[in-house]
């Protein structure tokens, strides 16, 4: 009895944990790309932009009236995916109480409250892993885990290739750790997930609009960003002559534009002349289909190179955040027909200072210190000989790299894409200290800490039960 009561208090503290900055901002926080999913999800639309599982989702959750169950659901969301991790690393409750003084200091609570896909980007990797180490015993939590990598690992395109890779990683992993009782079967399911509903998506996309694409606009938005790489101003220097696009008569306008000007303001020629979005995508494909075919190595060099910068970004936990903006945000919201969704003026204590929240600042420091951290923590799971933390920072590694290599290719360097994976660094980290799963050399990989485990007598071994 003593036990569950402290098990319910430590699971308290990490949903308070997850939602903290509310209190001080006062009211659930908004983006641009917010006012779509709401405008998505209200008229359950399948969106040209975006997939529209999230909207959907969020749709449930606010029936059009409020938007407080959107952030009280990604934080029983995360809590709930937080603490299975926990019972996989077998935390003692003090070191669940523990972990939510952790996770206060991390971007993830600024995604929890942020009415944005991005807070699915790490809780993507604590559903793999768990699916895969240590799954549920509840048929109902399967079925909700299932249900969650499929429907959240589609939620955003990047999170296709983002799940497709970690999945990948638990399945080698399957093979190097035999003795952790891995289940491969698991790992293969979460590779499928993201190719299935990549498959859905394409075949839904052709049957209402007629092209093969997993969002009808995303001609436009790598378009975008092969205009301020400056690469399709070379494809029109070169092709205009013998092709009669639309975009080679705005060739002046496109010299120094950047993706977001060009994408997404009014003045832009793809506004006003253009079409938008929806009306350029055809020809936009073509576009893009000639200069990735020319310029194809440039396109990678630049796209790594974004890479870099945003794994070293330190806005992860404030990006998109003043208060400026979210005035701004807010109107866009009224203009779209969802004022009565915004309830700032009664909630909100901070939305007229010139800077929203200053302690953003401790979840940026710990999101740009994720590489220390992972190192730190592997310090400690190898003193600690223990290797399912260690498999869990690995596939932090691989998460937060992989996240910076999706964006650098296709997206912009915005610290809110670093953000939603960095925490994970944190969070491995502290479990690698407070794990209460050691076990002897022997189960690590063979190739591995072989010179500490020659000067080390065994020990006893935890078992750890096998999954199909």
């Amino acid at each position: 009895m003593e036990r569950q009561q402290g098990s319910r208090f430590a699971l308290a503290c990490i949903f308070a944990a997850l939602l903290w900055p509310v209190l001080i901002v006062g009211y659930p926080l908004l983006f641009w790309d917010s006012v779509e999913y709401i405008a998505v999800g209200s008229g359950l639309g399948f969106g040209t932009m975006r997939p529209p599982n999230y909207a959907y989702v969020i749709r449930l959750l606010h029936w059009d009236t409020t938007l407080w169950p959107i952030i009280l659901g990604q934080a029983a969301l995360a809590a709930w995916l937080i603490w299975r991790t926990m019972d996989a690393m077998q935390l003692s409750a003090r070191g669940r109480l523990g972990a939510a003084a952790i996770l206060a200091a991390t971007s993830l609570p600024f995604f929890v409250i942020w009415i944005m896909a991005d807070v699915l980007g790490g809780l993507l990797v604590l559903g793999a892993f768990v699916a895969v180490a240590r799954p549920p015993q509840s048929t109902v939590e399967r079925v909700l885990l299932a249900g969650f990598l499929l429907g959240a690992g589609s939620a955003h395109v990047t999170y296709l290739p983002l799940l497709f890779g970690i999945g990948v990683v638990l399945f080698v992993a399957s093979f190097l750790w035999r003795g952790l009782g891995l289940s491969r079967t698991a790992a293969l399911g979460v590779i499928a997930a993201p190719i299935l509903m990549a498959g859905i998506l394409v075949a839904t996309n052709f049957l209402l609009y007629g092209v093969v694409r997993i969002t009808y606009s995303s001609p436009v938005l790598a378009l975008c960003r092969q205009i301020e790489d400056g690469l399709t101003q070379r494809t029109l220097d070169e092709e205009c002559p013998t092709h009669g696009w639309r975009l080679c008569g705005e060739r002046a306008a496109l010299e120094g534009a950047s993706s977001l000007w060009f994408g997404f303001t009014a003045e832009s020629p793809l506004q006003t002349r253009l079409g938008g979005m929806v009306g350029y995508a055809a020809e936009a494909e073509e576009i893009v289909a000639a200069t990735t075919r020319r310029y194809w190595r440039e396109s990678l060099a630049l796209g790594l190179r974004r890479a870099g910068a945003l794994l070293v970004s330190d806005d992860g936990a404030s990006f998109g955040r003043t208060a400026v903006g979210q005035v701004a945000v807010l109107q866009h919201l009224a203009d779209a027909g969802h004022a009565h969704l915004d309830e700032s003026s009664r909630y909100s204590r901070l939305i007229q200072h010139p800077e929203l929240i200053a302690v953003t600042g401790l979840g940026n420091l710990t999101a740009l210190a994720w590489a220390p951290l992972l190192v730190l923590g592997g310090v400690i799971a190898l003193r600690r000989r223990a290797p399912l933390a260690a498999l869990f920072l690995g596939l932090c590694l691989a998460a937060i790299v992989g996240n910076a290599l999706i964006i650098g290719v296709g997206g912009d360097v915005e610290g809110r894409y670093h953000g939603r994976v960095a925490w994970l660094a944190v969070f491995g980290c502290y479990l690698a200290a407070v794990s209460g799963v050691a076990r002897s050399t022997r189960a690590l990989p063979g190739f591995g800490w072989r010179t500490r485990a020659a000067h080390t007598a065994a020990e006893p071994v935890v078992e750890y039960p096998r999954n199909a």
